[in-house]
Order: C-alpha cells, then structure tokens, then sequence
C-alpha cells in the first residue's frame, strides 16, 4: 500500500468512521445506503422488526424505508383477530415535533395516503393493534356456557 492510499484511508477514516464512534454503548446506528450518497437519520419505533436509528439515503421513498424495516412482519395470528399496522410520521416544527402523517399500512402502500418525504431527524412510530373478531367459534362459546348454565338452574330447581 503506497503512503498515498495510507494518507487517504487514514483522512476517511477521520471523516467518516468518527459519526460510528459517538453513538453510545450498545446502541447501533444500523445503515441502508450507498457509499458517497448523502443520508438522513431516521429513527424508527414500536412493532417494526428493525427498530433503531436508522442512516438512509436522503431521497429514499416510503415504501422502500417500510421494507427495509419489515413493518408488515407476520406475526402468528390467530382465526378470531384482525391486526391492523399504523403509521405515525412525527417531524420537528420548530422546537416541537408533530404528527405529520398517520395512516394505516394498507392506505401507505396503496398510496390512498400520500406520505410525506422524509427529512433528516424524523420519527417513525410503527404500532400494531389487534382487535378480536367475533366468529362462529364465538357464538359456540356463548350458546354452550348459556346451555350449562340454563341446565344447572333447571336441575336445581328439581331440588
């Protein structure tokens, strides 16, 4: 290696390697870029499966930042629930941040929604909510336990 290239590995790594070492211990910037593109920082939390703070180019889209995050993950659901993903977009508006796009994870892909291009600091809020369906099982459930209970009170009554 010629004194030149160690010159220059050496100014690269002044330049670029400080911005890994000031991040606290254990924390992990974890990255989604080309080399030489310009990057933001986003920070994603909640129920996507790569959460954290995240170094991506600054032109990517929304959807691509969605699949890099693997925000849809499949969870094991069950028959009688229907979970539902949402997506909460915050931006600093001066010294405040504030909700700028919330929309569900269907509405964002299908595009129904327009998301916002993303700027530097923005924080991604993924949230998962379930909600129980009522189903033939259900009803089952229900008629059987009215059944035991209709029976008890008749064998009781005998009494």
């Amino acid at each position: 290696m010629s004194s030149l290239s160690k010159i220059l590995a050496v100014i690269l790594c002044l330049v670029v390697v400080p911005e890994l070492y000031a991040q606290e211990p254990g924390q992990q910037i974890r990255l989604h870029a080309r080399p030489g593109y310009p990057t933001i920082t986003i920070y994603v939390m909640g129920n996507a499966t790569n959460t954290g703070i995240w170094r991506v180019e600054q032109d990517i889209s929304f959807i691509e930042l969605l699949t890099v995050l693997n925000a849809a993950r499949s969870e094991a659901q069950q028959i009688e629930t229907e979970t539902r993903v949402m997506l909460d977009l915050y931006r600093r508006v001066g010294n405040e941040r504030t909700l700028v796009y919330h929309a569900r994870l269907e509405e964002a892909i299908a595009q129904n929604v327009v998301p916002p291009g993303l700027q530097n600091e923005d924080v991604l809020v993924v949230s998962s909510i379930s909600k129980r369906r009522f189903s033939l099982r259900s009803v089952t459930t229900i008629v059987g336990a009215t059944s035991s209970l209709v029976l008890l009170i008749l064998r009781l009554s005998r009494l």
